[in-house]
């Protein structure tokens, strides 16, 4: 997969964000010794796209690692309550679950 030119920065590469995280993407919510620590993650297949993602989140100013996997799969994570509010605010999500989680949160 490769984001076409345009799409890949700016709001329209927050679009993809947000359509990337509705669809393989996930809201893990742990408890701590009571301290509720929030993380966002996305699993991406290898291909061209990783970069772009990289590169749209790095637009942003998202603090975020990635965890790789075997043949080229990663997990990106954006962890900790203030990077969630900050995910939420500009990407946001169309995704029941998730939009439901973050109210919990919130």
């Amino acid at each position: 997969m490769i984001i076409p030119e345009g799409y890949d920065t700016g709001e329209l590469g927050l679009l993809v964000l947000k359509g990337l995280f509705d669809t393989d993407g996930g809201l893990s919510i742990f408890n701590n010794n009571k301290v509720i620590y929030p993380r966002v993650e996305i699993r991406l297949s290898p291909c061209p796209a990783q970069e772009q993602i990289f590169g749209i989140l790095n637009e942003y100013g998202f603090n975020f690692k990635v965890q790789k996997f075997e043949r080229g799969h990663i997990k990106i994570k954006l962890n900790g309550k203030k990077e969630i509010e900050n995910w939420f605010n500009l990407v946001g999500s169309s995704n029941p679950t998730h939009t439901n989680k973050i109210k919990e949160l919130r």
